[in-house]
Formats: C-alpha cells, structure tokens, sequence
C-alpha cells in the first residue's frame, strides 16, 4: 500500500490510493495476522489451533483474490463501511497520540540539541503513527479510512506538515522542529474534528469530546514543558506564552470535573473519575510549581512531567468509560430516601422506648400507693 520504487526486473509499484483497495488490504492483512499467529500456534505443539488454522484459511484467500481484483483494475467499488466502538475509539486514541507524540519528539530533540541530554528520536514512532491512521492497524486496533474523503485529509494535510516534522527532527534546528511540532498539533487537530464528528454520529453514548480533551492534557503537558526548555535555552518564548499554556490546561481540567466546552459534568456516582482527578492536580500542581519557579531544575522537571503525563493517562482510561446516568440518577435518591426512612424509624423506635419506660415507671408508682 506504501508505493515500492523498481527493483531489478521488478516494475515500481504505485502507493495504493484508492480508499476501497486500502480498505480491502486492511481486511486482508488483519486475516493475515490472525491466520499466522494461529499456525505458529500449532507450530509450537498447540494442536487446538489447527481448526483456526483450517478455518481461517479460506476467508484469508478470498480476502486476497478480491484485493488482487481491485488492484488489477477488474473491480474498484466497495461497499461502504461502517466502525464498531471500539474501532472509533482507536481512531481516537491513536490520533491524541499523535498529536502528543509531535511535542513529545520537539521535547526531545530540544534536551539534546540544547542541553546535550541522551535522547532517543521519535521520528519513527511519528511515522508509524500516521501510517496506522492511513492504512489501520490490527493491533494496536485502528480501523482504516472511514472515506475517501477522510484519506485524503490525511494524505494531503497531515501527512506533509508530519513529513516536515520528521525531516527536521534529523537536522540541528530547534526552532524549526518546534515550529513543525506545532503545525502537526494543530493539523491533527483538524482531522480529528472530523472524525469526532463521525464518531459522535455514530456513538451518540461515547463520551467522544470527553475523551479528546483528557488526550489533549497529555500534549499540553508536553507543550508546556517544550516552551520552558525554549525560554531556558533562550530561544523563541515568552512567559507569556507558558502563561497562556497554563491557563488552557486548569481550563480543560476544571471541564473534565466541572463541564464545559462542550463537555457534561462529570456524575455523582463517577467516584473513580473524582478520586483519579485529584491525583491528577496533585501532579499538576508539583509540574506547575517547578514550570514557574526561576530556580527550577530540568532534572526535577522531566520526573514531574513523567508522573503528571502518568496520572493523565490513567484518566484517559477512565474518562473513555460512559457514564451510566440512569444508575446514578436512581442510586442517589434511593440512598437519600432510605437515609430519611432509617432516620424516621430510629425516632419512632426511640418515641417508643421512651413511653414504654416511661409506662412502666408510672404502673411502678401505682403498685407502690396500693
């Protein structure tokens, strides 16, 4: 699907295109993957699996045979496809990783062109990133173009400012890799709008935008972190700008708990979501302290940045779980009406014992003056 140059005999093979034929090549190639896991499987004595093995076989071969129609020209229509939950949650989640990882790589590139820090380059995980968003992945699990639309967004929008990215990331240029970093966000940002709207017209019930703003957190903490090693090495910041950076973080926060920008409060009974935000602006707060502090160490501030960007991303988890609003909706008075019953019986009983001694203590006084 990738395009191969001519080798020897061989003719050059064109980059596939055509959202039916990387469609069908994602059918085949998943088939694929699961057809060889199962005979490695019964390679190494697992003798259950040769059923898959048989199985499988002939779905595989005719996922093939109809993928060589289409490349031959013979057959170029598909049927239209449609995303399972968890296909669309992957096209998400593989997005907010990309859009992290573009701040991720400057970040990196930044404490070893500046800073002479050991780092390793994430050019590749950025490239691989965009061909699993291009072509789908079966594990991780991300489904392939929706359209032929949604490809050529990425291919004619994505795509080259990530190439720009990657190309600079191999240079010596700090400024232009983090210039190429933020042209990849805010790219990435785009495209993922369109496919939250699919996906928000398909899964009214996920919690689409909830989703993308917890993913957002873990870029901006990368970001935050880019632009105080920039203005450290006295390169094109401002504390203005991390200012600015800040501001948009406690903003997106205070909505994943509070609501807002689109996004419902979170419900009462989401106790596991209340308990992993706090832990989350307990991080936040260490991270934020040595950002603004003069005297902060860079050292001190990569081990906040790990712990915060690990405490996001255990929200993240939690915050792709829906809300189940009818429980919580029922719980709550059932617990606040048992409360007051509980509270109404205990002084009945307490009404009641009081008069009964009181009873006894008078047929007492009566014995007492016979």
């Amino acid at each position: 699907m990738k395009g191969y140059p001519a080798s020897g005999v061989y003719p050059p093979v064109a980059k596939a295109t055509n959202i039916c034929i990387i469609q069908q090549m994602s059918l085949v190639l998943t088939g694929y993957e699961v057809l060889e896991i199962a005979a490695l499987d019964v390679a190494n004595g697992n003798q259950e699996r040769l059923a898959d093995v048989v199985s499988l076989t002939p779905k595989a071969i005719s996922d093939m045979e109809t993928a060589m129609d289409q490349f031959s020209g013979a057959n170029t229509t598909c049927a239209p496809i449609s995303f399972t939950k968890e296909q669309w949650q992957g096209l998400i989640s593989e997005m907010g990783k990309l859009r992290s990882w573009s701040q991720e790589a400057a970040v990196r590139f930044i404490l070893r062109n500046e800073f002479n820090e050991s780092t390793t380059s994430l050019a590749a995980t950025l490239q691989e990133s965009e061909l699993r968003i291009k072509y789908g992945s079966r594990d991780p699990l991300v489904p392939p173009p929706l359209s032929q639309a949604m490809y050529d967004e990425v291919a004619d929008h994505l795509e080259p400012k990530l190439l720009t990215l990657i190309s600079a990331l191999e240079a010596t240029d700090s400024l232009a890799v983090n210039e190429a970093s933020l042209l990849v966000a805010v790219e990435a940002k785009k495209t993922k709008k369109e496919f939250l709207q699919d996906a928000v017209a398909s899964n009214p019930d996920m919690p689409v935008l909830r989703m993308d703003i917890a993913s957002l957190q873990i870029m901006l903490s990368y970001r935050i972190f880019k632009e105080a090693l920039m203005l450290k090495a006295n390169l094109n910041a401002t504390a203005s700008s991390i200012s600015t950076s800040l501001g948009e973080f406690e903003t997106n926060q205070n909505a994943l708990r509070d609501g807002g920008s689109g996004i419902p409060p979170v419900i009462r009974n989401r106790f596991d979501i209340f308990n992993q935000w706090d832990q989350v602006m307990g991080s936040w707060t260490v991270f934020k302290e040595l950002i603004l502090s003069q005297n902060g160490q860079i050292g001190e501030m990569e081990v906040a940045l790990v712990a915060l960007v690990e405490d996001l991303q255990t929200a993240l988890d939690l915050y792709t779980i829906p809300d189940e609003p009818l429980v919580a909706d029922t719980l709550w008075p059932i617990i606040a009406y048992g409360a007051i019953a509980a509270f109404v019986l205990c002084v009945f009983c307490a009404a009641c014992v009081v008069f009964c001694s009181l009873r006894g203590q008078k047929k007492k006084a009566d014995t007492s003056e016979v």
